[in-house]
């Protein structure tokens, strides 16, 4: 879980108000979906910044996480730099130190 400080907070939204960033969060039920909204927002956006988080069966990434090719990204992170996903845009995988 990414938390932000008052601070970072108020910078933050501060871009999200001017329109410079835009904050998305979607529901989805299966890997099938995640896979679709990933491409419906690579159409749109150009930065996508991703947690990565402990491995395990997680029924929003199955099929996804069948054919990884870097698990150091992640599954959703591996899903959007993947040769195969025509995206122009950057990703930023961000993991927990423990």
């Amino acid at each position: 879980m990414f938390l932000l400080t008052s601070k970072s907070h108020t910078c933050f939204y501060r871009y999200v108000t001017s329109g410079k960033v835009r904050f998305v969060e979607k529901y989805v039920h299966n890997g099938a979906e995640t896979g679709m909204v990933l491409r419906e927002m690579a159409e749109t956006y150009s930065m996508f910044i991703v947690g990565k988080g402990r491995r395990g069966d997680c029924l929003l990434t199955t099929g996804i996480s069948e054919w990884e090719e870097c698990p150091e990204l992640g599954v959703v992170g591996d899903f959007l730099a993947s040769s195969e996903f025509d995206i122009s845009g950057s990703v930023l995988v961000v993991q927990q130190h423990r």
